[in-house]
């Protein structure tokens, strides 16, 4: 028989934390017990709560009297917790928390509180309970919590469902203040921006899935959605609600895409012991490029002993045969500040930032660099989202060929988003994946790295911004993704 009471304030100290709560290892002391809840349950949060709306009604607690005929409470062991501090913040297990604490007391008027407790007759008895509380949806007889689709009805908007994802993420993760307000809408407006949703922040997934994930690393996600969100409630930066596609657009390209891992941390361990920087070189001081070129029109310079499958259409000057300036004089092959995806790997990251350090003095390198960059993210794409294990990795052809198909596919799904730009990237890519006489195919590529071709540079940084917007679309999605929620 279950036993109901109502204790008010003051019989607080009647009141003792269960020895036995799941949520901690058993025999530990009182204080221990509070220490473990502080650092590991989100205990502050909920004493703010509680001392801003009080104790939920819609919530009581549950207990059972000890060998001493103490009252011992088996459910709402955090609620307890929280108004223990709340009662008295000396009980907090750090200087820092005994103050926090006190602040929150200072704003807390406990008159109103009246702590509901179910007696029961043995820890047993009360087990049936807390099994269907705690064990989640326990097929169908514990709670089932809303997913995103289900709180954006709740407030009334299912447009709103990334933007709330997002939002209550970034206040699990201390990223901007609890209860932020007025923002929905405008994070709404920002996430239906394709540019802002897949490049700025790299979310893989859709606008109106119920659940997100993201590309590249944790760290660089969660600063670059942090700095989103606290323009948008500052106003800074542009980020108002009164901001066309291309405003939004133009705020990810100048506040949120320039944020790289570069700025993260300071070396990456490589395996012989070396450290090579992990912030992103300069940009180079060359001029940017159209990226348009004449297909397989690029010529190799006199002189040279070998045979180029692509020698004819140009002269040496570096012009095409009607007198169209080459396409790119500029210094280094690769723009860190206009190429730089976000890979968790150190393998990928120290080779993309190789590839960054590449200049015009060394054009067949620079071209072997690319076929090492290329070749690490198409078996990076085909194991992490093919689900297949590449057993011979030098057959790149074949691996670029399934990689670059399942994008192709993907992307006709309306699984993936794709920019007109890189839809065309990647088409030609796939299409010249086995043609020789293009520069970034399997075949030249393997002629540049056994030492028979050596391209020009203006060959060179004229193939790559052709299949730059392809490889990007491969390097944010090679490895697999993080999900918004850790677990």
């Amino acid at each position: 028989m279950v036993e109901k009471l109502t204790l008010s304030w003051k019989d607080l100290r009647d009141l003792d934390l269960d020895p036995e709560n799941p949520r901690h290892e058993r025999g530990l002391s009182r204080s221990e017990v509070i220490a473990q809840f502080v650092k590991r349950e989100n205990i502050k949060p909920l004493a703010r709560d509680i001392a801003r709306h009080g104790l939920s009604p819609l919530e009581r607690f549950g207990a059972i009297k000890d060998a001493e005929n103490e009252l011992v409470v088996v459910e709402g062991n955090r609620r307890l917790c929280a108004l223990m501090l709340l009662h008295d913040p000396s009980l907090a297990p750090t200087p820092e928390e005994r103050r926090s604490f006190e602040r929150l007391g200072r704003f807390f008027d406990p008159s109103g509180i009246e702590i509901e407790l179910e007696v029961f007759e043995s820890r047993e008895e009360a087990n049936i309970w807390l099994e269907r509380k705690h064990l989640g949806e326990n097929n169908g007889l514990g709670t089932r919590s809303w997913n995103p689709v289900q709180q954006a009805r709740h407030f009334g908007d299912t447009g709103n469902t990334l933007a709330l994802a997002l939002i209550d993420y970034a206040v699990e993760k201390g990223l901007i203040s609890p209860d932020p307000d007025g923002i929905l809408t405008t994070v709404t407006r920002f996430m239906s921006n394709p540019y802002v949703r897949r490049h700025a922040l790299l979310i893989s997934t859709g606008a109106s899935d119920t659940e997100f994930r993201f590309s590249g690393t944790r760290s660089l996600f969660n600063r670059r959605l942090q700095r989103l969100l606290t323009d948008i409630t500052n106003g800074t930066n542009g980020a108002t609600s009164r901001t066309t596609a291309a405003d939004r657009e133009k705020y990810a390209k100048e506040h949120l895409v320039p944020m790289s891992d570069g700025d993260l941390v300071e070396d990456v361990d490589t395996d012989d012991g070396t450290a090579v920087p992990a912030d992103q070189p300069t940009r180079n001081a060359g001029t940017s490029s159209n990226g348009n070129t004449d297909d397989g029109s690029d010529s190799m310079p006199p002189g040279e002993g070998t045979t180029d499958p692509e020698a004819g259409a140009r002269t040496t000057s570096g012009e095409t045969g009607s007198g169209v300036p080459a396409p790119n004089r500029r210094n280094k092959l690769v723009d860190p500040d206009d190429f730089h995806p976000s890979f968790r790997d150190n393998g990928l990251r120290r080779i993309l930032g190789e590839l960054h350090l590449v200049t015009r003095r060394t054009p067949a390198l620079a071209t072997v660099g690319v076929r090492i960059f290329i070749e690490a993210i198409t078996v990076s794409y085909v194991e992490n989202r093919m689900g297949q294990q590449v057993q011979d990795r030098f057959k790149l052809h074949v691996i670029m060929h399934q990689a670059l198909g399942d994008i192709k596919t993907k992307i006709q799904q309306n699984l993936l988003d794709a920019s007109t730009k890189e839809k065309g990237s990647i088409q030609l890519l796939h299409n010249r994946v086995t043609d020789p006489s293009y520069l970034f195919s399997a075949a030249y590529l393997g002629a540049v790295a056994h030492g028979t071709a050596f391209p020009q540079w203006e060959q060179v940084t004229a193939a790559w911004d052709e299949i730059a917007p392809a490889l990007m679309v491969l390097s944010t999605n090679c490895e697999a993704p993080i999900e918004g929620r850790e677990d």
